[in-house]
């Protein structure tokens, strides 16, 4: 709970979904939307080998809209 709240004040909005079909169905809309009424194209983050845990978790966060490396550096720290 308390890292979903702090994902909230960041920005980060939350969805959740109740089966892997409503996951997939929501991932679909929120792309199209995206990418046909927003006319964004997607952006492709190439794998990284991550070398620590640490590593792999900013990779992860960083990737997330509208979060780089530093910000997502400030949500691990807060976190801990």
């Amino acid at each position: 709970m308390g890292s979903t709240a702090q994902l909230g004040r960041n920005g980060i909005a939350i969805v959740n979904t109740t089966s892997y079909k409503e996951t997939v169905d929501f991932l679909y809309i929120a792309a199209r939307q995206e990418q046909m009424v927003e006319r964004r194209t997607p952006t492709v983050h190439p794998v990284k080998k991550c070398e620590t845990l640490a590593d792999t978790q900013i990779f992860f966060v960083a990737s997330l809209p509208n979060i780089g490396r530093e910000k997502a550096i400030a949500i691990l720290i807060k976190l801990r």
